[in-house]
């Protein structure tokens, strides 16, 4: 066991009985507060006490009774009355600049620096840690930008993401740690009905545990602890099947000829042979002068790229046996036309289930990024065309994972938005299946949009491709109600007795933690317990033995299982260990793992769909390919 430290800090005053005034009631209008209370303030707990509803105020009022409330008979209502505190505390101490970011959500934002193009912040937000039964705030450090800022780098620089050097930032856990540190001795007591409340200046530590380190199964079922490793000494552990080498068309401009020139010798392995020594040594592809051809782009516009995309396909013509790939090096100067072009180009191709791998002329000018670029480059030229280069070894053995992913339309002539679900269906050795587009509803029928997401996955569930999974886990980044999760469980388990897990995960979160160690990042694997069925976890962080950081570590995720009522704490972190392992499954590049690919690969596609679908003669079956074209 070791310690996290979460960005938490607790009221000192746990135990605090004070006044309020209430008037059984199921109206929340005309009334300062609203919320369930225990019949009795005598209760010790919820569980001892019978509740109802009632309004609330701090003052007496016509028709409300004295009440003697403690802060755990409501969480709710509780964590608004602290948040409304402390805003109140902050007006009276003058000792900040704040805004109250979100009244709902009960989160406001101090200002501790300006800049020129935008303001140092902390985030404080009221919150129960239930897992301690503590109540008080979380606390994060932040940075907003001004409108209209386009200095990105000194932005990445006062968010953390960079060091002073423009350089990711290793000492990014430190330097939070430093700025949150700095403004709790500040912040003042909550006057809560006469009662000073203070808060505790130190973060709250909670015990932290352990998932197995992720493994690799290469070729032959040997067992790797690194993916680039693993493959450079053992193969991957399904190479392509071909009885021809590969075309591989570049379409580019003259002015990318060295770009080009330097790609095609990073792929061949004689650019940095120490760093990636090319195509046929890792993935036994063929790759030389005479498999390789060149597109002429003569400019970056549409008639141009039409006239290239015509041109591969004549010659793809020409050897109807040999399987292409496209390789297409984009201007990127951030003009609209080149994200039109980007897109044209991968419809184009995709449409007629040719592979493309779009390069940035940004990125592949420079030497050193390409240098340790180009190993990701040609893992995923070998994934688009069929290859496996690596699988994870699974918890759950025989687990069926579906990947949920969002999108939204905005029709500008109704104003309604139109939400699309994608799932990508994996199992639980992060083998890629296929895709399936599950809901296509306009906005405010969100029953239809649901249910529609229910049949789809019953089908997926009915379908004889997936027919010997006993177990399915699915992955979402949004919450749904408990009827919807009732009656998947329920068509699972009709269909083919199916258990079916359904788990929230949010990489982007309000939490954070701090270890003890001179870096404060937490080692990679470790999670703490916040609340029944509900976890934080750091898919990245350190190594026993290799206990320097080289560069920004990443958030940790946020994950809790929906449907955790009947679920044993031996199988939640079974489930817990399948969702690590899926972070280190990601095909797009070598040691890529701070999300698991049924979340990351399901937003890809959704992003991927928004802009597709503005092509004219898209179809959105051109998604269900078997190779994963997205990466």
């Amino acid at each position: 066991m070791n310690k996290i430290k979460l960005n938490f800090i607790r009221l000192i005053q746990q135990d605090v009985v004070f006044p309020i005034y209430r008037k059984k009631s199921d109206e929340k209008e005309n009334s300062p507060y609203f919320g369930a209370l225990p019949l009795t303030d005598s209760v010790q707990t919820k569980k001892d006490s019978k509740y109802d509803n009632y309004q609330i105020s701090l003052e007496p009022s016509q028709g409300f009774e004295l009440f003697n409330y403690k802060l755990n008979f409501n969480n709710k209502f509780s964590c608004r009355l602290i948040f409304d505190k402390l805003v109140e505390s902050l007006r009276e101490s003058n000792s900040f600049n704040f805004e109250v970011k979100d009244s709902y959500l009960r989160t406001l934002e101090l200002t501790i620096e300006e800049v020129d193009i935008g303001r140092r912040i902390i985030i404080l937000s009221s919150y129960v840690l239930k897992e301690s039964s503590n109540i008080g705030f979380l606390i994060d450090y932040g940075f907003k930008e001004k409108e209209g800022n386009t200095n990105k780098k000194d932005a990445q620089r006062y968010s953390l993401s960079l060091n002073r050097n423009y350089r990711s930032n290793r000492n990014f856990y430190k330097e939070k740690y430093a700025f949150i540190s700095s403004i709790i001795n500040s912040l003042p007591r909550l006057n809560i009905q006469g009662e000073l409340i203070e808060i505790n200046n130190s973060l709250f530590i909670l015990e932290s545990s352990f998932l197995k380190k992720k493994e690799y199964i290469l070729q032959n079922g040997n067992i790797a602890n690194s993916q680039f490793q693993g493959i450079k000494n053992y193969g991957p552990y399904k190479s392509i099947s071909l009885n021809k080498k590969v075309d591989f068309y570049f379409i580019f401009k003259d002015a990318h000829k060295n770009l080009a020139n330097n790609v095609y010798l990073g792929l061949l392995g004689k650019l940095s042979p120490g760093t990636f020594p090319g195509l046929k040594s890792m993935f036994g592809l063929e790759f030389n002068r005479s498999n390789v051809k060149r597109v002429r782009l003569d400019s970056p516009n549409f008639q141009s790229a039409q006239k290239a995309v015509s041109k591969v396909l004549s010659e793809i013509e020409k050897s109807p046996e040999t399987p292409p790939f496209v390789l297409y090096i984009e201007d990127n100067n951030h003009e609209d036309i080149q994200q039109e072009l980007y897109y044209f180009m991968k419809h184009e191709f995709l449409k007629n289930k040719i592979p493309i791998q779009v390069l940035s002329s940004e990125k592949v000018g420079s030497h050193e990024v390409l240098k340790w670029s180009i190993s990701s480059i040609a893992l995923q030229i070998f994934a688009k065309l069929g290859g496996t280069p690596w699988l994870v070894k699974p918890s759950n053995i025989n687990c069926l994972i579906l990947g949920i992913g969002q999108a939204y339309e905005i029709n500008e002539k109704t104003g309604l938005k139109k939400q699309f679900a994608y799932s990508v269906c994996l199992d639980s050795t992060g083998l890629y299946k296929k895709i399936e587009i599950l809901s296509k509803e306009e906005d405010g029928e969100s029953d239809d949009y649901l249910n529609s997401i229910k049949e789809s996955i019953r089908k997926l569930l009915a379908s004889k491709e997936f027919s010997n999974y006993k177990k399915c886990a699915i992955h979402i980044p949004f919450k749904i109600p408990n009827k919807t999760i009732d009656s998947i469980q329920e068509i699972a388990k009709e269909i083919n007795d199916t258990e079916v897990r359904i788990i929230k995960i949010n990489t982007k979160n309000k939490f954070f933690g701090f270890t003890n160690h001179n870096t404060m990042v937490p080692y990679e694997s470790s999670f703490i317990k916040l609340s029944y069925g509900e976890y934080l976890v750091w898919f990245e962080g350190l190594n026993y033995g290799k206990e320097i950081v080289y560069k920004k570590v990443g958030n940790p995720v946020h994950v809790e299982f929906l449907d955790s009522k009947d679920i044993s704490l031996e199988d939640e972190q079974r489930y817990l260990q399948d969702i690590l392992n899926l972070s280190g499954a990601n095909w797009r590049g070598f040691n890529a793992k701070a999300k698991p690919i049924s979340i990351y690969y399901s937003e890809l596609i959704a992003d991927y769909s928004l802009e597709l679908q503005k092509i004219t003669g898209f179809q959105s079956n051109i998604f269900a390919q078997n190779e994963p074209w997205f990466l």
